[in-house]
């Protein structure tokens, strides 16, 4: 009986420290200002890798553009995310995309315990460098009012990409990252996205600018 009880209650405890917490509703969409036209294709719970995937596509016409989530998970536990992006390079004027910066910020309605990214990769093209991340920090912030909830603490984080083959003008950028987080039930995130330009299309802007300048003089 000793060992039936003892066993009993190391399943209990096992299943304690491997609940995670369920996430009941999520709302993902671009913020609407037409930098981006991307939203999110689908959410749903991984069984095999234990964590909620989300899938945001779409396209990117400028810089930065930003992505907007809320959502709400049944208790503090820590749940494990993965957000996979495929946003395709539409950016005038003709921007090859030689980096990606991902900015994180993170509203919530009481003081995270834990939060951290992961992990995160470039899965297309498949050549470029594991990414710099700046893990989430961050803490109270005075009472803010977002789509009717109030969050009192902000935290921020940055994952910053660079390749590789560079993602020419209607080429696609396929990445994502894990990140995982406890303490708070209603979370409001952002997910800022700014492509950065190799040299040469930053060049090429530049001397069409001087070009436009140049004619200008001369007819005023």
């Amino acid at each position: 009986m000793k060992f039936s009880a003892l066993a009993f209650l190391c399943a209990v405890l096992a299943w304690a420290c491997a609940a995670k917490a369920t996430i009941l509703d999520w709302n993902c969409n671009n913020d609407g200002d037409g930098a981006i036209n991307c939203a999110q294709t689908g959410w749903w719970w991984n069984a095999g890798a234990g964590e909620w995937d989300l899938d945001i596509r779409g396209n990117q016409f400028k810089t930065p553009g930003h992505m907007l989530m809320d959502f709400t998970t049944d208790s503090g536990l820590d749940p494990t995310i993965k957000a996979a992006n495929f946003v395709t390079n539409d950016t005038a004027p003709y921007f090859t995309w030689t980096g990606y910066q991902v900015d994180l910020t993170l509203y919530t309605d009481t003081a995270l315990t834990s939060s951290s990214i992961l992990s995160a990769a470039v899965t297309s093209p498949g050549d470029w460098l594991p990414p710099a991340i700046t893990q989430p920090t961050g803490g109270a912030i005075s009472p803010t009012v977002i789509d009717g909830k109030t969050f009192n603490y902000e935290y921020t984080g940055a994952i910053g990409f660079e390749g590789g083959t560079a993602i020419g003008f209607g080429g696609e950028l396929d990445f994502n990252y894990k990140l995982t987080f406890a303490g708070a039930t209603n979370y409001y995130a952002v997910q800022g996205m700014t492509p950065i330009p190799e040299p040469a299309s930053i060049a090429l802007v530049l001397s069409g600018l001087a070009a436009l300048l140049a004619m200008w003089r001369k007819f005023a």
